[in-house]
């Protein structure tokens, strides 16, 4: 695939309901415009990811670049036209093989459709979208585009999101269901930014939240509080991710989460503001 899968940076909206917001200002790291300009992420108190956001003069994201540990750079970037998403790019630095790679793209809008084409003219990425909501996505790859990966996602009439399904191409199927995850329990009481929702547990995936959040598309208008996960082998977990958020004034300060696939309790996302 032309992107790799990138389930270490596809993050998922899981937040637990906040029952009682701080008073303490003191606490507060929100200045200026109260943009999220990073996150730092953590395991067993040991940070290994960093993410950094910048934007233009009108709050537009121009900027996602990702540090993993000190091996592995990735930073997206998008131009804009009139206000509109034009262009995409993607540079990925490995330091310990000594790779790096750039990928461009031009975004291309046919009605509810946008289209994400390389250099070469290959249409590599395609997302259906209904009044900014993301509704489907189709990774392609391989030669002549003869694999692809796709992702369905289903809300509620109030757009919250209650299901994503991934669905992979193979030598005797193309309508291979492999992973399926599903939400409940949305949160009201706060806002989570959209750059990166910071309990996005993609185990599989063809789907790049950066490039969509680059696009300012939506994945579902308040944070579920909980999800379940479905595999093609047949495992369940009822409960496969479930959060803890710190919130002060409003802003979500730092989130810890349990992951029941892996085991681990004691994951942290920490956000900083301008």
């Amino acid at each position: 695939m032309e992107m790799k899968n990138l389930s270490q940076f596809s993050l998922l909206l899981v937040v637990l309901l906040f029952l009682g917001c701080g008073e303490d200002d003191d606490n507060v790291t929100v200045t200026g415009d109260g943009l999220l300009v990073r996150l730092e992420r953590a395991t067993n108190d040991v940070f290994y990811q960093w993410t950094d956001i910048a934007y233009d003069q009108d709050q537009n994201v121009t900027t996602i670049g990702i540090q993993l540990e000190s091996f592995l750079q990735q930073t997206y970037e998008v131009t804009y036209n009139s206000g509109e998403p034009a262009t995409l790019s993607l540079t990925s630095e490995n330091m310990n093989a000594g790779n790096k790679t750039v990928v461009n793209y031009d975004i291309i809008r046919l009605g509810d459709e946008i289209i994400l084409r390389n250099s070469t003219g290959e249409d590599k990425y395609l997302y259906r979208v209904t009044d900014g909501y993301i509704d489907y996505s189709k990774a392609s790859y391989g030669p002549n585009n003869e694999f692809f990966n796709e992702a369905v996602f289903t809300r509620d009439a109030d757009d919250n999101i209650e299901t994503i399904a991934y669905f992979a191409t193979d030598a005797s199927s193309t309508e291979l269901k492999v992973f399926e995850y599903t939400f409940s329990d949305h949160a009201s009481d706060f806002d989570l930014p959209g750059v990166h929702n910071p309990i996005m547990g993609f185990d599989f995936t063809g789907f790049e939240v950066q490039l969509v959040a680059l696009m300012g598309l939506q994945i579902s208008n308040q944070p579920p509080l909980k999800s379940s996960y479905w595999d093609a082998g047949g495992t369940f977990r009822a409960e496969n991710l479930s959060a803890t958020p710190v919130i002060d004034n409003g802003f979500l300060q730092e989130l810890s989460y349990a992951n029941e696939g892996t085991g681990n309790d004691n994951n942290l996302v920490k956000l900083i503001y301008n």
